[in-house]
């Protein structure tokens, strides 16, 4: 009995997912329900960005930080050391 092949999914179909679904596209594979962030989390990034807003302001008038919902691509692998 041959096992059943999986699709391999481009970023066609991660940008045609409705918006209200959480997913990831990691080598080809759609990974759903994705938890939130959790607090801690959050409050971790709150205090980099609030590090990376204030060396802004120092350095230029010109230059400002948002923060927003973005949307991540990396090519090549990532490895994670400890």
């Amino acid at each position: 009995m041959e096992l059943a092949k999986s699709k391999f999914y481009t970023e066609e179909d991660y940008y045609s997912l409705p918006e209200n679904i959480r997913a990831e596209l990691i080598d080809g594979e759609l990974i759903y329900n994705q938890a939130a962030p959790s607090r801690k989390h959050q409050t971790i990034l709150m205090e980099v960005a609030g590090t990376i807003r204030d060396y802004i302001k120092t350095k230029s008038r010109l230059l400002s930080c948002i923060s927003c919902t973005i949307c991540c691509r990396s090519y090549g692998k990532i490895e994670y050391h400890s």
